[in-house]
């Protein structure tokens, strides 16, 4: 302890727990490097556990500290250093409205404060008698005691930047039962940055809809795992055999740097098309059998190969997703008839089990690229999919001063156009046959049209009308 306090100009005093309580309400548990826990969150203490450590707190058999930034010191000694990260990230918190961010002890003042409000779960048994009661059952001596008497070690800690009080969680709790993620996660980097980012926000529908049932299974970063072995699986070359274990994930995120931009890029269209499925197949009636993370995994990779291994655009995400599922169950039913001995060789449902080992991710990707090209012509003509326009699919300035001169200025419906309207760009070239019905970027299947015109013939083919289209 005397290091942590000459290090970081630490106050350490006792609190009573009332002012713990207090204090509860203007404390951040940033989750950019926190676990999760507390009286409302999954990733803490249990209920059990939390009334065990509120008897004991009472009998005065439990010991243990409270480790809190004071932000606005924080931020003063941030700008002494001239740390960036740091000034922004305190800067932030004190916008929020918090004046302390959570390092250490946020299960212990999280159950403190929800006694006092007098939770209805929380119940417990004063020195004297045997029948719990909630706090406001209490008589008025025992309520003054338990707020005034008893007492918790807080450690105010105030000169400290974002990174070490990072690595100071981290190190608090290397003998705690943080999960693996929690560890990774626990990092100031671009790298734990991004994969909190594109895990969280509106993409939590993507886990809540497919996979959980309960907001509280994401507190405990298991999908964050999964979208940083995602990113893990689309960045790194790795033998066949080699599995994509613990050892891989904790070295990219010691690499800050490790993901490149186009593999960002890549998680990032594979994630908000995914998102798409799942808003719109939930949409008021959500999955009542959830979809296991194999499944999930294969869906990633399938959404990756369509739009960026076959450079296709997803018009129909929900039928799309139904397509997939329905491949799903075709190979699920195939590998019932699988040996025992050939499981590693053959079976779909064995490599979804194991989505982690690139050989059996390949395979699966695999039946899923086969089954799409049987199919292909039949999504392509319910609309599901299509081809994604390219420059080859767009016609060059020249080819439409062409079609200004094959069209003699003149537009379909006979009106004429102005030269100068066309360099103001109030003109458009359109395929008269659609790209996605096998149309050219020729100057015989073009045609200009104003904005107006162009948009309300979208994807429909246009009758032949000018000479050169005949």
């Amino acid at each position: 302890m005397p290091i942590m306090i000459d290090k970081h100009d630490a106050k350490e005093q006792k609190l009573a727990l009332q002012f713990v309580a207090e204090n509860y309400e203007v404390t951040k548990l940033d989750g950019n490097f926190q676990r999760y826990g507390g009286f409302d969150t999954g990733s803490g203490w249990n209920l059990k556990d939390g009334l065990s450590y509120l008897q004991c707190l009472i009998t005065g058999t439990t010991y243990n500290d409270i480790i809190n930034i004071d932000v606005e010191a924080a931020l003063r000694h941030a700008e002494d250093e001239e740390c960036e990260d740091s000034i922004e990230y305190y800067s932030s918190v004190l916008k929020e409205g918090y004046e302390y961010v959570s390092v250490d002890g946020n299960n212990t003042a999280s159950f403190v404060a929800a006694f006092l409000s007098s939770q209805e779960r929380l119940k417990i048994s004063i020195e004297g008698s045997k029948k719990k009661k909630l706090f406001s059952e209490l008589n008025q001596k025992d309520q003054k005691r338990v707020q005034f008497v008893e007492a918790i070690n807080v450690i105010t800690l105030r000169k400290i930047l974002i990174e070490e009080a990072c690595d100071l969680f981290r190190n608090l709790n290397k003998q705690t039962s943080l999960n693996n993620q929690e560890h990774r996660q626990a990092r100031w980097s671009g790298l734990s940055k991004y994969i909190r980012d594109f895990s969280n926000g509106t993409n939590r529908k993507i886990f809540l809809n497919f996979i959980y049932n309960d907001e509280k299974n994401l507190d405990t970063r298991s999908h964050e795992e999964m979208v940083a072995l995602f990113a893990l699986k689309c960045q790194k070359t790795t033998p066949d055999k080699t599995k994509l274990s613990k050892t891989f994930l904790d070295a990219l995120y010691e690499d800050n740097d490790n993901l490149k931009a186009h593999t960002k890029q890549r998680v990032k269209s594979v994630l908000c098309e995914v998102l798409k499925m799942a808003e719109q197949v939930n949409e008021g009636n959500p999955l009542k059998h959830k979809l296991k993370k194999g499944q999930l995994h294969a869906l990633f990779d399938f959404v990756d190969m369509i739009i960026g291994g076959k450079n296709l655009v997803i018009k129909d995400s929900e039928a799309l997703f139904e397509w997939f599922l329905g491949a799903d169950i075709s190979f699920l039913n195939k590998a019932k008839s699988v040996t025992e001995e050939q499981q590693e060789e053959l079976s779909y449902s064995y490599w979804t089990r194991f989505y982690n080992l690139p050989m059996y991710y390949k395979n699966i990707l695999s039946m899923f690229e086969a089954k799409l090209l049987e199919e292909m012509d039949n999504l392509y003509a319910s609309g599901i999919i299509k081809p994604k326009r390219t420059s080859a699919d767009t016609f060059t300035w020249e080819q439409k001063l062409q079609l200004f001169d094959e069209q003699k200025g003149i537009l379909r419906t006979g009106a004429k156009m102005n030269i100068l309207d066309m360099y103001l760009g109030k003109y458009e070239a359109d395929h008269r046959v659609p790209v996605n019905e096998g149309g050219q970027t020729t100057i015989e299947n073009g045609e200009l049209m104003t904005v107006a015109q162009n948009r309300q013939k979208g994807s429909q083919t246009n009758e032949q009308h000018f000479d050169f289209q005949r």
